[in-house]
C-alpha cells in the first residue's frame, strides 16, 4: 500500500510539473516574432522557431518639447532587427527585401544591402529603436575618414570641413537659411514636415583631390570635372567640393543636393521608393538658387531661378507635342545625352509652376507622394494617372498654361535675378 502511494504522488507530481511547463509556454508575449533566415536552397527569407526578443518595461512617450526627441515617423512602423552573416553583424531597422537582398537602415542613417544568400539569421529585436546623436555619428566618421575635418552642428546638419573656420562658419549660415525657407515653404502650403531622426551629414572639402578621393571611396568611379557634389542614398550624406564662396552656381549645386537630403528625411519622401525624376528634380532646383539663403528672405518664397529659365526659354522653339507627357510619365528625358539640360529645365519651370499657381493640387499630390511604399515599382499609366487625378486629365492645357506663366515671369524677374546667374 505504501509503494503504490508513492507511485500515485510521483505521477501526480509529474503532471502538475507537465501543466505548469504548458501554461509557461502559452503565456510568452504575443508580440513576440521568430527570426527569419536565409533558405540554403532558394536564398529568400523564411521565419524559424527560434527567438531573441526579450520583455522589457512599457516606456511613457516623452512629452513634445524642446527635450522630445526627433520623431521616427513612417520608420516606426518597420522591425527592429539583427542580422548575421559570415562577416558581419549589425541592428538596424528592417526596410525591406530587393532583388535577393535584404536591406537594413542602421542607427547612424544608412542603408546597408545584403545579399541573402550570406544571411546566418535575421532576428526580430523587441527593443527600440535608436538613432546615433550627432557627437556618435562625429566620432564613427572620424575613425572612418582620413582627413581632419572641422564640425559644426548648424540646423538639422552635421557639417564636416576642411576649409578654414571663416569660411565653413559663413557657408553654415547659409545652410541654415535655407533650411529655414524650406520648412516655410512646408508650412505655408501645409504639408507635413518631421524634424529628421538622424544627424544630416554633409562634407565640404575645399580641396578638389579630396573630394574626388571620397567620391571614389564612395563607389563613384567617372568624376567629370563639373561634377561639385552628390547627395548618396545609401550612406545619407552630401558630399561638396567647395570653390569659391562668391561662386553662385557652385553653391546652387550645394543647396540643390542640400535639398534631396532634406526631402528624404523630413517626412516628404522615402528611400528606395520609386518617384517620377521630374518631381525628384524639380523640387531640389527649386530651393537651389543661392538668393534664398543670401537674402535671409522671411517670405517662405523661393528667389526666381534665372539659370533655369533662360534655358527653359532657350529649348521652347525644340519641344514637342506631347513632351511634358512623357517627362509626367518617364525618366527617359533625364538619360545622359544633348537634351538632358532641358529635361531638367522642364522639371523646375514645371514645379515651379505648380506650387505658385497650383499649390492645392501640389500639395494633394505631395501627400500622395508621401504615402507611396518602398521598394515598389511605378508604372507609366500610374504615374499619369496618379498626376491626373490631383491636377486634372487637361494635361496639354496645363501645358500651356505653364508655358505662359513661364513668359510673365521671366518679363517681371529676369532683370532682377540676372546677376544671380
Amino acid at each position: 500500500m505504501a509503494r503504490r502511494s508513492y507511485w500515485l504522488v510521483a505521477l501526480a507530481t509529474a503532471f502538475l510539473s507537465l501543466l505548469c511547463q504548458a501554461r509557461s509556454l502559452n503565456a510568452r508575449d504575443p508580440r513576440e516574432k521568430a527570426p527569419r533566415v536565409a533558405s540554403p536552397r532558394s536564398g529568400t527569407v523564411r521565419w524559424v522557431l527560434k527567438s531573441s526578443t526579450v520583455s522589457r518595461p512599457v516606456r511613457t512617450a516623452a512629452p513634445v518639447g524642446r527635450s522630445a526627441r526627433p520623431s521616427l515617423g513612417f520608420l516606426a512602423s518597420l522591425q527592429h532587427v539583427r542580422v548575421v552573416t559570415e562577416s558581419m553583424k549589425l541592428t538596424g531597422l528592417d526596410w525591406g527585401l530587393a532583388g535577393g537582398h535584404l536591406i537594413v537602415l542602421e542607427r547612424d542613417g544608412s542603408l546597408t544591402i545584403v545579399p541573402t544568400r550570406e544571411l546566418n539569421g535575421v532576428y526580430t529585436l523587441n527593443t527600440p529603436f535608436q538613432p546615433m546623436s550627432a557627437d556618435e555619428v562625429r566620432q564613427q566618421l572620424q575613425r572612418e575618414l582620413p582627413w581632419r575635418f572641422r564640425w559644426t552642428k548648424t540646423g538639422p546638419w552635421l557639417v564636416g570641413s576642411t576649409a578654414d573656420r571663416d569660411s565653413t562658419r559663413r557657408l553654415c549660415r547659409l545652410l541654415k537659411r535655407h533650411y529655414a525657407a524650406y520648412c516655410r515653404f512646408a508650412s505655408r502650403r501645409g504639408l507635413p514636415l518631421a524634424r529628421p531622426p538622424f544627424p544630416l551629414v554633409l562634407l565640404l572639402f575645399d580641396k578638389r583631390e579630396d573630394f574626388e578621393s571620397y567620391a571614389r571611396m564612395d563607389g563613384i568611379r567617372d568624376i567629370a570635372p563639373e561634377f561639385a557634389g552628390y547627395y548618396s542614398l545609401e550612406s545619407n550624406r552630401v558630399a561638396f567640393s567647395l570653390k569659391a564662396e562668391n561662386d553662385w552656381h557652385n553653391l546652387s549645386t550645394l543647396f540643390h543636393e542640400a535639398t534631396h537630403q532634406l526631402v528624404y528625411n523630413t517626412g516628404f519622401l522615402k528611400r528606395y521608393a520609386a518617384y517620377p525624376k521630374w518631381l525628384l528634380e524639380g523640387l531640389a532646383m527649386y530651393f537651389e538658387s543661392p538668393a534664398i539663403a543670401a537674402n535671409g528672405t522671411g517670405t517662405g518664397q523661393p528667389a526666381f531661378n534665372y539659370r533655369r529659365w533662360e534655358t527653359f526659354q532657350k529649348h521652347r522653339a525644340d519641344r514637342t507635342e506631347g513632351q511634358i507627357v512623357l517627362l509626367l510619365a518617364s525618366d527617359e528625358p533625364f538619360k545622359e545625352g544633348a537634351n538632358v539640360l532641358q529635361a531638367y529645365s522642364e522639371a523646375w519651370a514645371l514645379t515651379y509652376y505648380l506650387a505658385e499657381r497650383r499649390p492645392r493640387q501640389f500639395q494633394k499630390y505631395l501627400k500622395k507622394m508621401v504615402e507611396r511604399k518602398v521598394l515598389q515599382g511605378y508604372s507609366e499609366e500610374e504615374r499619369l494617372r496618379d498626376f491626373a487625378l490631383c491636377f486634372g486629365t487637361n494635361i496639354e492645357q496645363l501645358d500651356r498654361d505653364m508655358c505662359r506663366f513661364m513668359d510673365r515671369l521671366g518679363r517681371d524677374a529676369a532683370r532682377a535675378a540676372r546677376p544671380l546667374q
